[in-house]
């Protein structure tokens, strides 16, 4: 009896401990924080600052708060070169002059607006894109916040979708700067009419990720980064060879495409020239309808979304069309210089392959449209894109 008694006060008393440790901690973890927080920051400007400095002002990456703003991003002797600011109105993320916009920049606003563009001492100037909270966009060169409208121009921008898909042929590309020349019913050309009255813009790209098993496109990450920071729908294609297996070519795209969410569906390039540019005849050509289909299950499997197939009109109806497991996919139909495709599934038209476009100086490029207006594009994407 006496010894239970002795065993259950030791029960409490470890109990006890532990309890008292654990208040302890927490205790002790509040103060680090509360000693950690008086001296990461530094009083600077009227306001408190983390982060790299040199004789007194900021100079490398820091944080900066002020008045309910938060700046974080690189310093130059005191003045942000780029980075964030982060308000209670917006935030915004690009270049910069100290603590105003100026430069390329992209600012989302908590009223649903959103800008993609250049500014100049916080002043929309230059080329840019704005989407109003119900989807609406302008696109336009802007004056110190003012649109430069163009009064005779007989179009809305987003009611026709125009997009690019290229690879590394198109070399170093300026996609803060791109846009179509098109008349002034908002139909673009394959030319560049150097006094940019009438504009588009390039809504979606799509870029060359990886060929056959081994070959990846070498400006396929600069591509997909630098067209997602400009606002561009994107997406990835793979170029389908007969030199593998399909499992092996999808583990080989998988591994080299990482798709995020509000991207289009990954595309299987299946087209009659291979990787050398030569024809393939119809006989040869069939038997890579089951690489086809292996990579197509392999990459269902893996993003959980249906693959797009890119073929022409050819092809689609000679193999696609009659196969009872392909004809289900949506497609993209390269057909240029002719009539919108009579097919009732396809969804991108690439139309031109050696359109001008402003900010591409280095080669022509293939020219696409999506078959419906803007909000159709936002709404595929959401039912049928990356999640």
């Amino acid at each position: 009896m006496i010894k239970n008694k002795i065993e259950k006060q030791q029960q409490i008393n470890i109990v006890v401990i532990s309890i008292g440790s654990f208040i302890l901690g927490v205790l002790l973890n509040l103060l680090f924080v509360w000693i950690s927080d008086s001296y990461k920051y530094t009083s600077w400007n009227d306001g408190k600052y983390y982060g790299d400095m040199s004789n007194g002002v900021p100079n490398g990456e820091g944080r900066f708060k002020k008045d309910g703003i938060t700046y974080s991003g690189f310093w130059e002797n005191g003045i942000m070169a780029s980075g964030k600011i982060e308000s209670d109105k917006y935030i915004y993320e690009g270049e910069l002059n100290g603590t105003k916009f100026s430069g390329y920049g992209v600012a989302e606003y908590k009223d649903g607006k959103k800008y993609w563009g250049y500014w100049l001492n916080d002043y929309k100037h230059g080329l840019g894109l704005l989407k109003s909270k119900d989807n609406k966009l302008s696109f336009c060169f802007f004056d110190h916040g003012n649109m430069q409208i163009v009064p005779d121009a007989n179009y809305n921008i987003g009611d026709k979708v125009y997009g690019i898909d290229i690879s590394r042929y198109q070399g170093i590309i300026k996609w803060q700067d791109l846009f179509f020349s098109c008349n002034a019913e908002g139909e673009i050309s394959n030319k560049l009419d150097k006094s940019h009255r009438y504009i588009q813009p390039v809504l979606f790209a799509i870029a060359k990720s990886t060929q056959g098993s081994k070959l990846r496109d070498s400006r396929f990450e600069s591509n997909y980064s630098e067209a997602k920071r400009c606002g561009k729908v994107c997406g990835a294609y793979h170029f389908l060879t007969m030199t593998a297996s399909g499992k092996e070519q999808a583990k080989y795209y998988i591994q080299n495409t990482p798709l995020s969410k509000g991207d289009f569906p990954p595309v299987l390039d299946f087209e009659k020239n291979n990787a050398d540019g030569k024809t393939i005849s119809d006989e040869k050509f069939a038997e890579i309808i089951p690489i086809a289909k292996e990579w197509i299950a392999e990459v269902k499997r893996y993003y959980k979304v249906s693959p797009i197939i890119y073929t022409n009109t050819n092809i689609y109806r000679t193999f696609i069309a009659t196969d009872n497991e392909l004809k289900k996919y949506d497609v993209w139909i390269a057909s240029p210089e002719s009539s919108q495709p009579n097919i009732n599934n396809y969804i991108l038209w690439q139309f031109s392959h050696n359109g001008e476009v402003n900010g591409i100086d280095e080669s022509k490029v293939d020219i696409n449209i999506f078959n419906g207006n803007y909000e159709d594009l936002l709404e595929y994407i959401k039912t049928k894109g990356i999640k």
